[in-house]
């Protein structure tokens, strides 16, 4: 929400549903796109090109305007929305799953730089959960073996 807001955000975040390249860029989620037969050395060649994170840039200005929007929704706006968003999916996500609440956590961080600690720290602990680790297993386990 802190890169493309929180309306686009929350059906991404919430639900896992899958978005292709074009609309990922028209969020704003990836730079670019580019053909496979060129994609080593485009990628080299936007590499170079990028400054560090911290530098100014367009793309830099760009995330921290997106992200001051968000930030700038007085905190009872800001408030009301993450409510509708949680009351809107706490019933599909929430009930046995730990990482509805860790996301709706994160969302709750008013500050920027917080908020990208919090989704870090938040997304390593679920990683390494437990149940991560079962669901990752029924997962495989789910998919149909091809020989």
């Amino acid at each position: 929400p802190r890169v493309i807001g929180l309306k686009d955000a929350a059906p991404l975040l919430f639900t896992g549903d899958k978005i292709n390249a074009k609309k990922a860029l028209e969020l704003g989620l990836v730079d670019q796109l580019t053909e496979k037969t060129g994609l080593i050395s485009t990628a080299c060649c936007y590499i170079l090109q990028q400054k560090r994170i911290n530098d100014v840039s367009s793309k830099t200005a760009l995330l921290w305007k997106k992200a001051k929007n968000f930030l700038g929704m007085t905190q009872f706006t800001r408030n009301q929305a993450l409510e509708r968003i949680e009351s809107r999916i706490s019933q599909r996500v929430f009930d046995n799953y730990c990482a509805g609440e860790t996301l709706m956590n994160a969302l709750k961080q008013a500050e920027f730089k917080d908020g990208l600690v919090a989704e870090r720290a938040g997304l390593c602990n679920l990683f390494y959960s437990e149940q991560s680790r079962v669901l990752r297993h029924l997962e495989c386990t789910a998919r149909e073996m091809k020989w």
